[in-house]
């Protein structure tokens, strides 16, 4: 075990000491919240939508910033597992496989640094989502909730970082692997839902969506950042109408008329973060790399 937190610290210190790396994780975040704030707040706030709910705006506030947490989540862990196809480059894995160290305990260790750097990256995110919140005089989730949105990051990093690992096992350059997870990221906001809602693409995109696992990790997280501004909502509005709405948003998702429970997703986001790292362990197995 104390070859697989040496090699963890590493990695977590490696992707610390890229300046560069640590900003490029959270261009996407930062992104998302300028476009929020200059065109997106904009297009959603009609004054027909204030009239039925005057605390949307809050609403709005707090699914952004349930977008942002995951999205940083998202980049940061691909971002750090990039250690790996770097290493196979300079041939470090090769000096580590002459090692008594086990293979199982070198890749033991690559993921342990990356789900430490997504996590620290996200515990930063989320920090700050709660002082934007605040500053905007808008609710910020309580201690309940926000043990829970730590929980689920939780799961949204291991699931990442098993799907960056995935890519990184089978990626044949440092290279490919940062065009691959370049493009992903970019399109993440799309996938999820964060640029555009769920419920204003077509059917069959919904669908689609609704299949990828981190699709729900973002609804997932979307559930305790407005939990509370839903619940009060509730009291006052026709509960129809706000059903419609977090579908439209993505805070339920369902495949035709069948809803699918948050219970669902999180054994979806378990399954899928298994069957990404058998697929990276079946690639390991046939290369002589790490």
């Amino acid at each position: 075990m104390k070859a697989t937190f040496s090699l963890a610290r590493r990695v977590i210190l490696l992707f610390f000491r890229d300046k560069a790396n640590v900003f490029y994780s959270l261009l996407g975040s930062i992104i998302m919240l300028v476009l929020y704030m200059l065109f997106l707040n904009k297009a959603w706030t009609e004054e027909k939508v204030i009239a039925v709910m005057p605390t949307f705006m809050q609403f709005q506030g707090q699914w952004l910033m349930a977008g942002i947490t995951f999205i940083t989540c998202f980049s940061t862990s691909l971002n750090a597992m990039a250690q790996l196809p770097y290493d196979n480059k300079q041939r470090i894995s090769d000096d580590l496989n002459v090692t008594p160290i086990s293979r199982s305990k070198i890749v033991a260790g690559y993921w342990l640094g990356a789900i430490a750097c997504a996590a620290i990256m996200t515990v930063f995110t989320i920090v700050f989502t709660y002082l934007y919140l605040f500053v905007k005089g808008y609710a910020v989730p309580g201690v309940v909730q926000s043990m829970l949105i730590l929980a689920i990051a939780i799961l949204c990093i291991i699931m990442n970082c098993a799907f960056g690992f995935m890519l990184a096992s089978s990626a044949a350059t440092p290279r490919s692997y940062g065009s691959i997870s370049s493009v992903l990221i970019t399109l993440l906001g799309f996938l999820v839902g964060v640029y555009v809602p769920i419920g204003a693409m077509g059917k069959t995109t919904q669908m689609v969506l609704t299949l990828l696992p981190f699709t729900h990790g973002a609804a997932l997280l979307r559930l305790p950042f407005t939990r509370e501004t839903l619940s009060a909502a509730t009291n006052s509005h026709s509960a129809s109408i706000l059903s419609r709405m977090r579908e439209y948003l993505g805070i339920d998702l369902a495949i035709g008329s069948f809803r699918i429970e948050p219970w669902v997703s999180m054994v979806y986001m378990a399954v899928m973060s298994l069957i990404f790292f058998a697929i990276s362990v079946r690639n390991l197995s046939k290369s002589k790399k790490v």
